[in-house]
Parts: C-alpha cells; structure tokens; sequence
C-alpha cells in the first residue's frame, strides 16, 4: 500500500543495479555529503573500524552511486547535505518535484514519519534524527581530523572531493 518508500543505508549503494532491477521504475535519491565530514561520523558510529577503511567508504560508495546516476539519470536526482540543511524548503521542492509529490512546507517541521522508525533508539549515530534541521554538522568532522588524518585521508579521497566541488582536507 506505500507509493513511496525510503531507505538510507549506505550499503545500498553497492546495490543499486540489484535493487533497480527489481524496481525500473525507481527513483533514486543520492544525498551527498562531504567526505571530510563523513569519515569521522563512520569512524563514531563503529560503521568502519579506521581511518583509511572509513575514507575508502565513503570514496566507494560515492562513485559506485556517480555511475548508477550516469546509467540512469532520469531516475536519479542528487543533492547536496550541505545544500539540504542550509535551506531545506528550496532544496525539498524539487525532490517533492521528482517523486510526482506536492510539496508543503510543513512537512520540513513533521516528525510523524521519523517517529515511527522503531531502530531510532538503538543506534548512537541516529539520535539527532528527530532534532530540528541544523546547519551545525557542516564541517563539523573536517574540524575533528588531525593534521595527520587529513593527510591520510586527502591522498584516498582528495581526487573525488575536487571532482564534486569540495574543498581539500
């Protein structure tokens, strides 16, 4: 009975040709977000046991997503985390857009659908899923990287961060 449904396991960007075969009428939605910030989030959630692990996570999942994008673009839209918190309203029109769904600004303030997710409590790295939207987690991880780690982690992913529009480590 859902028309729509969501998922947000990074998993399933190893997935997504699997996943669209069985859905070709799918629309996917690819939230990126900066690696700098990414890593140390894997790295406080136990997603990836270090730092370089964690990096080749993100630079993975981020080009396998890239080439699913390039091999179906009409069922794909990307956007930008940095972009979503920053102004939700502007950037939620056109996923709204997309789905064939009609947009309200209410449902920016809504916590009913985030409610119901039984696994909300379980999970350390999930706790600010009911909190309002925040522009404080930008750069928040690139700021928790020493001097070193920034190192190890620009020669994994330096080449993808430029490549989408982000700044060094």
């Amino acid at each position: 009975p859902c028309s729509v449904w969501g998922d947000k396991s990074p998993n399933n960007s190893y997935s997504l040709d699997r996943i669209f075969s069985v859905f070709p009428k799918g629309q996917f939605i690819h939230i990126l977000r900066d690696g700098g910030d990414v890593i140390p989030s894997l790295l406080a959630a136990k997603i990836r046991p270090d730092l370089a692990s964690a990096a080749r996570r993100w630079k993975t999942s981020v080009n396998a997503v890239q080439k699913f994008i390039q091999a179906h673009p009409a069922n794909c839209l990307e956007i930008r985390y940095e972009t979503l918190v920053q102004n939700p309203e502007a950037t939620m029109k056109p996923v709204f857009e997309f789905l064939g769904l009609s947009f309200d600004a209410e449902f920016l303030k809504s916590q009913a659908p985030a409610s119901s997710m039984r696994d909300l409590s379980k999970y350390d790295h999930l706790s600010n899923v009911l909190s309002p939207i925040s522009t404080d987690s930008i750069g928040k991880g690139r700021k928790k990287l020493s001097a070193e780690e920034k190192d190890v982690a620009q020669k994994i992913i330096g080449t993808d961060l430029q490549k989408l529009g982000y700044a060094p480590l």
